[in-house]
């Protein structure tokens, strides 16, 4: 495992552990006043992502998140996502 720069060593130290919400939490902390415009959550192992934008007189750190499961999508119409959920991939 390489090591982890010193901002990030906390992170790393909860490897496995954190969700969509504690990581959301985290990134509430990182307030950029008059200019966080977006903030995203991704969880690329589960193909899943929390969203949030600025907006009503609102930084995107103060409004909700949206939540998307990538694994869903069906851009294609045929009916079917078009990413298979990483579970189905190890079978």
């Amino acid at each position: 495992m390489t090591r982890a720069a010193a901002p990030f060593r906390p992170i790393e130290s909860k490897r496995g552990q954190l969700n969509g919400e504690s990581l959301i939490a985290l990134a509430n902390q990182i307030q950029i006043k008059g200019g966080n415009v977006m903030n995203a959550v991704f969880d690329a192992t589960a193909l899943r992502v929390w969203g949030s934008y600025a907006g009503a007189g609102r930084e995107a750190y103060q409004r909700p998140y949206v939540y998307l499961d990538l694994a869903t999508l069906d851009a294609d119409g045929d009916g079917l996502p078009d990413l298979p959920r990483p579970s189905d991939k190890q079978k």
